[in-house]
């Protein structure tokens, strides 16, 4: 009976000790979403509108292309072609800040960028971006990734994990 009391007492101190440990440690799923905002129209023709992307979570992430949606009938329509995410002095046609432009975003850093928007339309822009996942995240989106593709996951290696943010909606 002393016996168990003690294996049960000491299952127990381990058992606080370990969710202790994990309460202290970062959270592999816990990831804050980037955000976007809109700033304003910056003068000139063609008008173009100007959002900051903060990157508010731990990780560094990249940002991939920007997709225009439109209001029709009550529903988000996508534009026909995406593009990719163009930096705010591309308005001044220097061809030196476009190669300069890198999509990556640090933790706690914000860029701004400038899109071209239409002259009479409720709108509102995607930006998709990503990030590495790893651990037990990083597995489902490897088999996950290759069910879609129906081709075996790739174990090694880090893993890209694809995502979007949308801006609020934004009239003339």
């Amino acid at each position: 009976m002393r016996k168990q009391i003690i294996i049960l007492l000491s299952l127990l101190l381990v058992g606080i000790g370990f969710v202790a440990w994990r309460a202290a440690q970062p959270n592999s799923f816990a990831f804050t979403r980037p955000t976007i905002t809109f700033a304003g129209y910056r003068p000139g023709i063609p008008k173009r509108a100007v959002f900051f992307v903060t990157n508010s979570s731990p990780q560094t992430i990249l940002l991939g292309e920007e997709q225009k949606q439109f209001l029709v009938r009550g529903k988000w329509i996508n534009s026909s072609t995406p593009s990719h995410v163009p930096p705010p002095s591309a308005s001044l046609e220097t061809f030196e800040t476009m190669k300069t432009f890198s999509p990556s975003l640090q933790p706690g850093e914000h860029k701004s960028i400038a899109v071209i928007g239409p002259e009479k339309a409720v709108w509102r822009i995607q930006i998709s971006y990503q990030r590495e996942v790893k651990g037990l995240r990083a597995l489902v989106i490897k088999v996950r990734n290759s069910w879609r593709t129906r081709s075996w996951p790739k174990l090694v290696g880090q893993e890209l994990d694809t995502d979007q943010i949308t801006s609020s909606e934004i009239s003339n």
